[in-house]
């Protein structure tokens, strides 16, 4: 088993015979209760090189033919060393494997219904999950989180409205979004 370990960034570990996710035990923040232990006070810097992990996590896991299905405020752990800020995705429970998928039965949406909201559309009706509905449930977390809790608008406003549209093919991908944000940090680092 140890032999097909494979390490990957912000998730810790993938097994492949059976495949299993394996993620650390955490008592880490969620990124709610990170920004909310700061009163907000954190340097849009910060909050950007965060976004940027866990946009990097999302494509880790969706590299690896998985789609989360749950990614909500709750799962994004944030964890501090020294003067740096490492995210990781935790909870897998929902979790399916790209090819080999069904949409959701009810029941599976019952157990969390309180966080229906971050659930793309085509997921809530019964379409099959994909990197797309990742996408919507990243970028809900991301604005709901913005404009809720740190009260400050990105610029990344119009592309998180674009990943949160109903028709998931008007959605950024990741990598349009990774491009997005390291061009924002690099504004925001030199500016001109």
């Amino acid at each position: 088993m140890l032999k097909t370990l494979e390490v990957v960034p912000h998730v810790v570990a993938l097994c492949k015979a059976p495949y299993t996710i394996i993620t650390r035990f955490t008592s880490d923040k969620t990124i709610r209760e990170w920004l909310l232990s700061t009163d907000g006070h954190i340097h849009d810097v910060s909050f950007m090189r965060a976004i940027l992990q866990i946009v990097n996590a999302v494509d880790a896991i969706h590299k690896h033919g998985i789609i989360h299905n749950l990614l909500i405020d709750e799962n994004i752990m944030i964890n501090h060393v020294g003067n740096k800020t490492f995210v990781t995705i935790d909870n897998f429970c929902l979790a399916t494997k790209l090819d080999e998928q069904e949409p959701h039965p009810c029941g599976a949406l019952n157990k969390i219904q309180d966080k229906l909201w971050w659930v793309a559309p085509e997921v809530f009706y019964g379409v099959n999950a994909s990197t797309a509905s990742d996408v919507f449930a990243m970028c809900d977390v991301i604005n709901t989180i913005c404009k809720r809790i740190w009260k400050k608008t990105l610029p990344l406003q119009p592309l998180l409205e674009r990943g949160r549209s109903k028709n998931p093919a008007n959605r950024p991908t990741l990598a349009q979004f990774r491009e997005k944000v390291i061009e924002l940090l690099e504004r925001s680092l030199y500016p001109d």
